[in-house]
């Protein structure tokens, strides 16, 4: 069964390794990369997950220097 994998960031410029991981599920079927963008596709919000199981999510923030 695929494993979808959200992956979210302000805009594709701003998404650390986005070609490298899209090309990773080019060639994996098992993976199913959802990137989406805040700046074009809104916030993500409690409304936009609901039905999803807590121990599904997770979420990092990393801040670059």
């Amino acid at each position: 069964m695929p494993t979808p994998e959200g992956y979210r960031a302000p805009t594709a410029e701003d998404a650390p390794f986005l070609p490298e991981l899209t090309a990773a599920a080019a060639h994996r079927p098992e993976l199913r990369l959802h990137p989406t963008f805040s700046r074009s596709h809104g916030r993500l919000t409690t409304e936009r997950i609901q039905g999803v199981p807590r121990q599904h999510l997770h979420a990092e923030h990393f801040a670059f220097r």
